[in-house]
């Protein structure tokens, strides 16, 4: 994988969390710093998992739940 690709990759990775933290923000309220913490750390796969569950739950703890 070429630099370029890399920072493009690292680049959706960052989209995609701010769109979930803004989603997040909108339906649940001011997030913890602990939970935008832990979504700014997270993998595109988990960031992935979490944006789908978000379409469907009603609570926060249920976005995060493994």
């Amino acid at each position: 994988m070429s630099t370029a690709d890399m920072l493009r990759a690292e680049g959706a990775l960052e989209a995609l969390r701010e769109g979930l933290l803004e989603q997040l923000d909108i339906k649940f309220g001011p997030l913890d710093p602990a939970v935008r913490s832990r979504l700014e750390q997270a993998p595109l796969e988990q960031v992935t998992a979490w944006m789908r569950r978000f379409a469907i739950v009603s609570t926060l703890g249920e976005v995060f739940d493994s």
